[in-house]
């Protein structure tokens, strides 16, 4: 997996939206894993869950395109910058 050599460090939360796309089948990422990156944003969190496994994006392309364009285009939220939390 291209991410096992990852670590995460602690820091501020981010202040723009986290999109999480997950499918409902997927083997590889639970529902309650995608949400866990809520704890990363004060910028909104918008989950989307998507009929199918791993690979949804493969036959859920629109859709998926259309949450990360959204996601993109939301302005950040109010509040201190991130470095200030």
């Amino acid at each position: 997996m291209a991410v096992e050599p990852y670590r995460h460090v602690p820091g501020a939360p981010l202040d723009r939206p986290v999109v999480a796309l997950t499918g409902d089948d997927d083997p590889q990422v639970t529902l309650d894993e995608a949400k866990a990156w809520s704890e990363h944003t004060v910028g909104g969190f918008p989950p989307e869950v998507y009929e199918g496994g791993h690979f949804h994006p493969d036959s859920h392309a629109a859709a998926v395109t259309a949450a990360i364009s959204a996601g993109i285009a939301e302005p950040p939220s109010a509040g201190p910058p991130a470095g200030d939390r």
